[in-house]
Formats: structure tokens, sequence, C-alpha cells
């Protein structure tokens, strides 16, 4: 399959931009440190005493600005510990349903944004206070004070749409929601369009060329194939990714080959070419939708926990799990070929379709393998990629497999005989589905 570059192409900025989303420091550290430069500036402006201006900007005199002030700059405080114990209260909560919902949370702009809004009130007030003149004589910084009532207004404002925010957060289909939402803009930056049903990827060549090692042990969070074509430029090499964003990997794994047909071989360009693989300590889901489908598996699985025992929860994390999957299945398996004008090719291994069902549902099935409702829901999945399978009979045995394994568990751990047949004459109707494609 001939490919573009496309959403593959994690360039450094980018790649700073993820790592600030990921940390919940940056913004607020940014956006504080803007407020108090602002509040130095303003400070200088000098609005004509009497004026109207000032008349409309700040009416009282030195002491009632300190006064207001000192009440702004506390109150920040009091506000910001208040929105600390919130959002510690919502990653507890993530965290029962999954620590790897994390990242999510903390990457949230909103709580950032607030968070810096109050630091940076604080610090605009603390700013203007100590350019206040002493009363009675001196000048008011008019501008500056005035600006600092209308700054904690919009403030105030943020913090209540933030607590709207957090109950919607605290909404697990929501949350399941946007981990859908964002596994399937993964997939679209990734593949890209459709270009043609069902085709399997283009095979790499299988034998020969030098090894691309990493240098430290960590999960593959992205592959900045900007700069790997470009390293590649003129040199009609061919590249074989053998590793793919997520995987855990150690040093001295080999992360893929450069194949040429000189016989000096691209040792040295192998060795620029690793620096294109960035390793960190934990999962990212730039460029890796088996996380997404991790996540909500994860979800499914702490639903069927003994100390939760919520199987409807479980149902909708298969439904937003048959979306992602169905999603998927509309592109090819096998490696992605991308090729440069001057002959450099470059073959990126993906997750194929079968290996995301298994993750999917492996867990899911073992753990709620009781549970009708569950088993209904792993054959409705099923029954949608039905007419995904054809003619791959990769794809085709993968979903034959699972309706095999539904099977077997109905007569294992469903004793109820009504509940177990009706969902035989589901598994016999998604039978049907997947020999009548």
């Amino acid at each position: 399959m001939f490919g573009t570059l496309g959403g593959w192409i994690l360039r450094g900025g980018e790649a700073v931009i993820s790592y600030i989303r990921s940390r919940l420091w940056p913004v607020p550290v940014v956006l504080a440190t803007v407020l108090v430069i602002a509040a130095e500036l303003l400070s200088q402006v000098h609005v004509p005493a009497g004026s109207a201006t000032e008349r409309w900007l700040w009416p009282g005199e030195s002491s009632a600005a300190e006064s207001m002030l000192s009440l702004l700059a506390g109150s920040s405080l009091t506000v910001i510990s208040l929105t600390m114990s919130m959002t510690l209260v919502v990653l507890q909560l993530a965290s029962a349903n999954s620590p790897r919902l994390l990242r999510e949370f903390t990457s949230d702009f909103s709580t950032q944004l607030l968070l810096g809004g109050f630091f940076g009130l604080f610090g605009y007030c603390l700013v203007v206070l100590r350019n206040l003149p002493p009363d009675p004589p001196g000048h008011v910084p008019a501008l500056a004070v005035g600006i600092a009532p209308l700054l904690a207004l919009l403030v105030v404002g943020g913090l209540i749409a933030f607590i709207a925010y957090l109950v919607q957060l605290l909404r697990i289909d929501l949350v399941m929601s946007e981990v859908r939402n964002e596994g399937s803009r993964v997939l679209r930056a990734v593949y890209g369009p459709v270009e043609s049903p069902f085709p399997r990827g283009d095979a790499p060549p299988t034998a020969g060329g030098v090894p691309m090692r990493a240098q430290k042990a960590g999960y593959v969070q992205f592959i900045d194939l900007d700069e790997l074509f470009r390293s590649l430029r003129s040199t009609g090499y061919t590249v074989v990714v053998d590793v793919r964003p997520g995987d855990r990997i150690r040093p001295g794994h080999p992360l893929g080959r450069v194949v040429c047909e000189h016989e000096d071989g691209p040792g040295d360009v192998s060795d620029r070419l690793t620096d294109m693989f960035v390793i960190g300590d934990e999962r990212t889901m730039d460029q890796d939708v088996s996380f997404a489908v991790r996540q909500l598996a994860d979800v499914a699985v702490k639903a069927l926990s003994p100390g939760v025992n919520d199987p409807t929860t479980a149902t909708h994390a298969l439904d937003f799990l048959g979306d992602l999957l169905s999603q998927r299945a509309r592109y090819p398996d096998g490696h992605q070929r991308l090729v440069h004008g001057d002959g450099s090719e470059l073959y990126l291994r993906g997750y194929d379709l079968d290996e995301l069902l298994l993750l999917s549902t492996d867990q899911i099935l073992r753990y709620g393998g009781a549970e009708p409702a569950v088993l209904s829901a792993i054959l409705s999945v099923s029954r949608d990629l039905a007419a995904h399978t054809v003619p791959d009979q990769r794809r085709h045995e993968a979903v034959q497999q699972l309706i095999d394994r539904v099977s077997w568990t109905i007569g294992r751990h469903i004793p109820d005989p009504v509940a177990a047949d009706r969902v035989r004459d589901e598994v016999d109707t998604t039978r049907v589905a997947l020999r009548t494609v």
C-alpha cells in the first residue's frame, strides 16, 4: 500500500507541545508569568489625574486600591487550594477506572488554564501592590488597578465553568467517549483516507540490512517520520521499522533495519535514524491507537471486578471499543509503505485488526464470561466486524475464534438455561452473519 507521511509526522515542535500538554505545570507558569509582566507594564501607564478615564478605572484612593488588591491576592490562594483539591479528587476517581487514564486528566487544558489564571491573578495583584504609591501623596496606577477586578471576575467565571466541567468528567461514559474520540483521531492521523477496501499492506524485505538498536529502555512514544525521511533523502535506502508506538523496548532492542544494495552498508545512517524514535517511561496516544483500546478495556475489566460489579459500564466500554475496531477495519492490515521521490522507502508496522480485537475482548471475556449482557456486547462487536473480514483470512479466523470462545464460555459459566439459550441464539446469528458476508 502506498501512503504519504500524513499524520505520522510529529515534528520537534509538536513533541514539545505533547510534553507540555501532559504536564500540569507549564501552562500555569507561562500564564502567571505573562500576567506578572502585564502588571508591571500596566503600572507604568500614566492616566491623567482627575480625568474621566481615571475616575472610571479607579475612583478611590491608594488605600482602597491596596485593600482590594490584598483581598484578591488572598482569595486567589484560597481558590487555588480548592481547585487543586477538586482536581486531586477527580484524579483519584479516574485512577479507580484505569490508572492509564490519569495522563488524559493531567493533560486537560481547562485545569491548566484555570490554575494559571489564579496563579496569574495572585502575581498580578502582588506586582500592582508593590507599585502603589504611599497614601495620600502619589498617583495610583489607575489602569493596572482597574483591570484587577475585571481579571478576577473573568477567573471566577472560569472557576464556575470548571466546576461544571468536573461534573462532566466524573461521568464515565463521557470519559470513554473522549478516549474513543482521541483513538479515532490517531487512526485518521496514522492511516489517512481509506484508499481501497480490505487489501493487506505491502510486505517489507524479509532479510538483510543494518539493525537500528534502542539506546534506552521505555515505551516507544512516537516516531519522527519527517526527520527520518529527511535523513533518507537521496540515499535510496529502504528502512523497515519493526517496532510500533506503544511497544516496550530495552537497550539493544532492534527498532528496525536499514536495507541497501551497497556492500559497505548504511551504518552511519542507521545510527542517525535511531534518534528519530522517541522513547519515554509512559505510553502516549500521539501515534498509539492500541493505548486507547487498552484504556477502554481497562474500564470494562474494572467494572467487572467483584468490588464494583457494574456490567452495564462494561457493555458501554465494549460499544466504544466496537466503534474503534470498526474504524480500524476500514484500513488494510500489514505494513504501510511510504515512498520518497528519490526511491527511498519506509515500511511501518502497525496494529492489525486481529491484534486489536484480541486486546479489546480477551480480558473482558475472561472476567465477564458469567454475565450474558457482556457476551451479547462481544457478539455485537463480532457482527459489526463480520463485513470487514472478506477476503482477509486472518480477520475471518480472528472473529470466528472469538465467537467460538463465547460459545464455549456460555456452557461453562452461565448456569441459567434461559439466559444461556438467549446468548446461544445470538451466537448462531453471528455465525450466520460471518458466513454470509
